[in-house]
C-alpha cells in the first residue's frame, strides 16, 4: 500500500521551524503518538499535512489522511479509519480486529485531523498502536488526549512584529502573519502591494489578529471591499467582520464565529460557565483571580483548577510562565471577544463584573503595604500585569456609582502608579475619586490618595494643587495619628518649600514631621522613620551643611534597606551622590550613581533612572565631555518629557545652556537657558534658575564675555540671597577663578557695574543681554535627542535600519549600551544586537573601526568623537 490521499498544498508560510520539529519528533523511535495542539484556527490541518507529505518517504506504505471532522461519536473512529484505507464489508464485531490485522505488519503514519470531538476514543488509539508496532500516529486536536505514550506539540501563532517597534515597511515581510496576509489579499486584489503609506495598518491588522491564520485569510478576503486602514478600524469587532471564508473550506471554518462555536459546543455546562467568566478579565489573570471570580455562584461543583486545566488542554486558554510568581492564564483576543458574546447571552455579565472589581479592590489592598517592603518586587510585577484588570475595576466602580470603593481602589493603587511613573492616570481616578467621595469616607484610603496627588503635583509643577492636598491630607493625618501619611504629604511639600527658596519653612515642615513620627510610629516602623529623616537631609543639603546631610541620608539609607524598600533604597544613592558631587568628590558621587541606577534597573523603574542620567551628564559636564554630557543629559530630558515632570526638565534645559554655551553657540545656549527659566518659575524652582543663570555666566567669563558674565552673576546672587541657598563647594573655587579671570578681562570698576546692573535684573532681562551678533547658529534640538536620517542614501548593499542609524549615533558619541538602552528605551540586550547588526552590515570587527567606517560613508558627521 502506497497510494496517498493527502490534498496538493500551497506553499505553507513560516512553518518551517515548526515542520522541522515536528518531523525530528515523528522519526524518533520512541515517538508513536504525537498530538499538534492550538487554538481553532491556528492551522493545525495544514501543518500536519505538510509534515505528512514530507516523510512520506520515511514510511513504505504511505500516509493516510483520515478526516474526523464529520463524525461526533467516538464509535465511529473505527470505521472512519477502515474506510479511508479501503477496509469494505467488514462486520462490526469484527471490525477493530481485522484492522488490527490489516495494518499489523505496516510501516505507515495515520494523520488523524480533528479529533477533539471524539477524545472518548483516545484509549481505542493506544490499542491500535500496541497491536500495530510498526506504524505511528499523528493527531490534530483543539485537546490533547491524556492517554499513554502521547506527546504534545503546541501549534504556536504566526510570527508577529513588534508593536512598540514596527521596522521600516520593506522589512515587515519578514514575519509570517505580514505575508500571509499580503499574500492572501494579492489572491483577491492582485494590484495590492505592501507600501509605506499601508505598513502601519497592516501590521496592526496582524498584531490584532494575533497572528491567527484562519482570521488573517478572512481578513484578507475582506480587503477586496476595505482599504487596510479601514479593516483595521472594524476590527474592533473581529467576529462580525471575519465571516465569508472559502466556499470549499469546512462550514466551521466558513466564519471566526462559527468555528469558535465549533469548540465552546465540545464543552460540557460548567466548563462553558468557568470559560465565559474567564472572559471578564482584561490581559489574563492568576489561579487564584479565577477561583474567586469564576466560583462564587453556586452552579459550578467541580474545582476551578480541574475546569481552567480541562481549558487549557482545549487551547481555549494559555498559560505564561514568569519568574518569581504564579503562571498567569491567556485567552487570545478573538477568543474572548466570542467568551463575552456568550457572557452577555447567558445573562451573567453584571454579576461576574461586581465579582471581578470586588477581587481587584481586594488585591489592591493587599498589595499596597507589600510595596514599602521588602516583597515590593513581587508586587510590582503583579500589579503591572494585572493593570488592565485594574482599570476595568476602577471603570466599573465609577459607573455603577460605587464612590468608596473608587477612593478605596485608586487610593490603594496610588502608590503603584507613583512609582511606575503613570502620574496621568494617578491622577485621573484619584482626583476623580477625592471630589465624589465625602471627607469622612475611607479615611485611610483618602490619606494614600492625598498624599499620592501631592507627590504628583510637586513634580507636574502644579504648585496649588500641592499645597492644598498636602495640607488636607496632613490634617487627617494629624487627626487619625497616621504617621506614615504624615511623612509622606511632608516630603513633597520640604522639597517645594527648597526649591521655592524658603529654608526656614522647610526646616519647620521636616522638624515637625520628624517629631511626629517619632511620637506615634510603631518602633519597628523603620520605613516611616527612613522618610522623615531623608526630608532632613534635603533641608541640610540645601543649606550647604554636606556633613548632617550625608549622615542623615546615610541613616536613612540603611533604614530603608532594613524596612526592603529598594525603590527608596536606590533614590537615597542619588541624594548621596549629589551631597558627594557638592562637595567635589566626583569618584564617589559617580560610584554612588552606578550603584543606584543598577537597583532602578533590576526594578524596571524607568522614570527615576532620569535623574540618575542627568547626574551623570552634570558630572561629565563638569569634566568638559561636552558630546556625551549632553547625550546623558538629553537622554535624561526624554525621560522627563515623557513623564511630563517640570522640576526635572528645568534643572536638564539649565544644564543644556551651559553645554551649548561652552560650545559658542549663544543662540542654543540662551534659548535654552529661556526654557530653563520659564519651566523653573511654572514650578517656583528657584535652585534650576539660579543654576541657570551661575552655571552660564562661568561658561561665557570663559569665552571672553565678561561684561555678560558679570551681570548674569550679579543676578544669580540676588536670587540666592533671596532664597537663603549657599553655594555648593564644588563650585567655590571654579566660581572664583572665573570671577577674577572676568575682572582682569573688563577691570574691576566696570565689572563691578555690570555685577550690580545684574542684581536689578530679572532672570529674563540677565539672559537676554548675551552678546550679539552670535558667533554661531546651530541648528541642533537638543529636546529630541538625535534621531537617524530617514533621507541618507547609504552606499550599502545591506543599509543601516532606521534604528541601527540612531544606535550608531549614539555610540559615535561615546555612548555605552546601558547608555543607549536608555536613550532609546530598549533593552540593553536589543542594543547589543542592534550593535552586532550594525558591524556586519559595514564589515568592521570593533566599534571605532565602525565609527570610522560610517563616517566615511558619509553615515556621520564629524561632531562625533570616536570611542571605543
Amino acid at each position: 500500500m502506497k497510494d496517498q490521499n493527502l490534498p496538493l498544498l500551497t506553499p505553507l508560510i513560516g512553518r518551517e521551524q515548526q515542520e522541522q520539529a515536528i518531523s525530528a519528533l515523528l522519526l524518533r523511535s520512541e515517538v508513536r503518538l504525537l498530538t499538534l495542539t492550538g487554538t481553532a484556527g491556528i492551522g493545525k490541518t495544514r501543518l500536519a499535512q505538510k509534515v505528512a507529505t514530507d516523510l512520506s518517504k520515511a514510511f513504505p506504505d504511505g500516509v493516510c489522511l483520515v478526516h474526523l471532522a464529520p463524525i461526533s461519536e467516538a464509535d465511529l473512529v473505527l470505521p472512519t479509519i477502515a474506510q479511508t484505507l479501503g477496509l469494505r464489508d467488514v462486520k462490526d464485531h469484527v471490525l477493530f480486529e481485522s484492522l488490527k490485522a490489516f495494518l499489523r505488519h505496516k510501516h505507515l503514519l495515520l494523520l488523524l485531523d480533528n479529533f477533539e470531538q471524539v477524545l472518548e476514543a483516545a484509549p481505542t488509539v493506544v490499542e491500535l498502536l500496541l497491536a500495530c508496532p510498526s506504524i505511528k500516529i499523528l493527531v490534530t486536536s483543539r485537546a490533547v488526549l491524556h492517554v499513554e505514550g502521547e506527546y504534545q506539540f503546541s501549534v504556536p501563532p504566526l510570527s508577529l512584529p513588534d508593536p512598540l517597534h514596527l521596522p521600516a515597511h520593506e522589512e515587515l515581510l519578514r514575519y509570517a502573519a505580514v505575508t500571509l496576509f499580503v499574500q492572501r489579499v494579492q489572491m483577491v486584489k492582485p494590484q495590492f502591494v505592501l507600501s509605506e503609506d499601508n505598513a502601519a495598518a497592516i501590521a496592526q491588522i496582524c498584531i490584532r489578529l494575533e497572528g491567527l491564520p484562519l482570521s488573517l485569510e478572512l481578513a484578507a478576503a475582506r480587503s477586496k471591499l476595505l482599504s487596510p486602514q479601514t479593516l483595521l478600524r472594524r476590527l474592533k469587532h473581529r467576529l462580525a467582520v471575519l465571516t465569508g471564508g472559502r466556499q470549499d473550506a469546512p462550514t466551521r471554518q466558513q466564519t471566526l464565529r462559527a468555528t469558535m462555536s465549533w469548540s465552546y459546543d465540545l464543552l460540557n455546562a460548567e466548563q462553558q460557565r468557568c470559560f465565559r467568566r474567564l472572559a471578564i478579565f482584561v490581559g489574563g489573570c492568576t489561579l487564584e483571580a479565577a477561583e474567586a471570580v469564576c466560583s462564587t455562584a453556586a452552579d459550578i461543583w467541580l474545582p476551578i483548577m480541574d475546569l481552567v486545566a480541562s481549558l487549557l488542554d482545549k487551547s481555549l486558554l494559555q498559560q505564561s510562565d514568569r519568574a518569581e510568581d504564579e503562571p498567569r492564564l491567556l485567552m487570545l483576543e478573538t477568543i474572548r471577544e466570542y467568551a463575552l458574546e456568550r457572557l452577555v447571552a447567558s445573562g451573567e455579565l453584571e454579576s461576574t463584573e461586581k465579582t471581578h472589581a470586588m477581587c481587584y479592590l481586594a488585591l489592591a489592598e493587599q498589595s499596597e503595604p507589600e510595596l514599602f517592603g521588602h516583597q515590593q518586587r513581587l508586587w510590582m510585577n503583579r500589579l503591572t500585569w494585572d493593570a488592565e484588570n485594574f482599570r476595568a475595576a476602577l471603570q466599573w466602580s465609577q459607573t455603577h456609582q460605587r464612590k468608596e470603593h473608587l477612593l478605596r481602589l485608586a487610593g490603594n493603587l496610588g502608590h503603584f502608579w507613583y512609582m511606575c511613573g503613570r502620574f496621568s492616570e494617578a491622577m485621573l481616578w484619584i482626583e476623580t475619586a477625592l471630589r465624589e467621595v465625602a471627607p469622612d469616607v475611607a479615611v485611610s484610603a483618602r490619606i494614600k490618595a492625598l498624599y499620592i496627588v501631592a507627590l504628583i503635583a510637586s513634580h507636574l509643577g502644579q504648585s496649588d494643587l500641592l499645597f492644598v492636598r498636602a495640607g488636607e491630607c496632613l490634617t487627617l493625618a494629624r487627626q487619625n495619628g497616621d504617621s506614615r501619611g504624615f511623612a509622606i504629604a511632608s516630603w513633597p511639600l520640604v522639597h517645594h518649600l527648597l526649591a521655592g527658596g524658603d529654608i526656614v519653612g522647610a526646616h519647620a515642615q521636616a522638624e515637625e514631621t520628624l517629631t511626629f513620627v517619632r511620637a506615634h510610629a510603631p518602633a519597628e516602623d523603620s520605613w516611616t522613620l527612613a522618610c522623615a529623616l531623608n526630608a532632613f537631609g534635603s533641608v541640610a543639603l540645601s543649606q550647604g551643611d554636606y556633613t548632617q546631610a550625608q549622615h542623615l541620608y546615610e541613616r536613612a539609607l540603611a533604614l530603608f534597606k532594613e524596612a526592603g524598600d529598594l525603590w527608596l533604597y536606590g533614590e537615597l544613592h542619588l541624594f548621596l551622590a549629589n551631597v558627594y558631587w557638592a562637595q567635589g568628590d566626583q569618584t564617589k558621587a559617580r560610584t554612588f550613581l552606578r550603584e543606584g541606577l543598577t537597583i532602578h534597573d533590576q526594578l524596571g523603574n524607568a522614570w527615576v533612572t532620569g535623574w540618575f542620567v542627568s547626574l551623570f551628564g552634570k558630572i561629565a559636564l563638569r569634566q568638559g565631555d561636552i558630546p556625551r554630557a549632553r547625550f546623558l543629559l538629553e537622554a535624561g530630558l526624554k525621560r522627563h518629557q515623557q513623564l511630563g515632570d517640570q522640576q526635572g526638565q528645568a534643572l536638564i534645559y539649565a544644564l543644556l545652556a551651559q553645554a551649548a554655551a561652552r560650545e559658542d553657540d549663544y543662540t542654543l545656549a540662551r534659548n535654552l537657558a529661556i526654557q530653563s527659566l520659564e519651566t523653573a518659575r511654572t514650578v517656583y524652582d528657584s535652585g534650576s534658575l539660579i543654576l541657570c543663570l551661575e552655571e552660564l555666566a562661568d561658561v561665557v567669563a570663559g569665552q571672553g564675555e565678561p561684561a555678560w558674565a558679570a551681570q548674569l552673576w550679579g543676578a544669580a546672587e540676588h536670587y540666592r540671597e533671596a532664597s537663603h541657598t549657599s553655594l555648593p563647594l564644588v563650585e567655590r573655587l571654579s566660581r572664583a577663578r572665573h570671577i577674577e579671570q572676568a575682572q582682569g578681562l573688563l577691570g574691576k570698576q566696570i565689572f563691578a557695574e555690570r555685577w550690580a546692573e545684574g542684581r536689578t535684573m530679572t532672570a529674563e532681562q540677565a539672559i537676554a543681554a548675551s552678546p550679539t551678533p552670535d558667533r554661531t547658529s546651530k541648528t541642533q534640538t537638543p529636546a529630541q535627542g538625535r534621531p537617524g536620517r530617514t533621507s541618507m542614501t547609504q552606499p550599502l548593499l545591506d543599509p543601516l535600519s532606521q534604528r541601527e542609524l540612531e544606535v550608531l549615533q549614539l555610540l559615535a558619541g561615546g555612548a555605552s549600551n546601558q547608555e543607549i538602552a536608555l536613550a532609546l528605551v530598549v533593552a540593553p540586550g536589543t542594543v547589543k544586537l542592534h550593535v552586532s547588526h550594525i558591524l556586519s552590515k559595514l564589515g568592521v570587527n570593533s566599534r571605532t573601526r565602525a565609527i570610522l567606517r560610517a563616517r566615511d560613508l558619509g553615515l556621520l558627521t564629524d561632531e562625533y568623537t570616536v570611542s571605543e
